[in-house]
């Protein structure tokens, strides 16, 4: 798979991008305003995967593992529409992006840039 370095690389413990894939959660939290509109890739952190996520699948009836994933790998793509705020935010996060289009693609190391959770494919 060839990958655009002009689309933005979101990192997320597991299993949080594979309910983005599967179309369950639609938005992501942040703490932040992001301006983004268009396409990112949803990049599985190598770090341990997130009980959290496992619960919220859990009490929406979808079983998925914390552990679930593909660690170090670009798993899919998504399209940033919207943005939320926090009198908003399912979450109560301070924003919620929306996410719509989710795309599976064969799991795919890549090199990066990163300032946080945002990263870029370095060329």
């Amino acid at each position: 798979m060839t990958l655009n370095p002009e689309y933005p690389v979101f990192a997320n413990t597991r299993p949080w991008n594979e309910l983005i894939l599967r179309g369950v959660r639609t938005f992501k939290t942040l703490s932040f305003p992001w301006k983004y509109r268009g396409t990112i890739y949803l990049y599985d952190t190598k770090g341990p995967g997130d009980f959290d996520g496992e619960d919220w699948a859990d009490e929406r009836g979808v079983k998925v593992g914390h552990q679930f994933g593909f660690p170090g790998c670009i798993v899919g793509t998504v399209e940033v529409y919207g943005i939320r705020s926090f009198a908003e935010t399912e979450t109560g996060a301070d924003y919620e992006i929306l996410l719509r289009n989710p795309q599976r693609v064969h799991a795919t190391p890549f090199r990066f840039r990163s300032r946080g959770r945002i990263a870029r494919i370095q060329e």
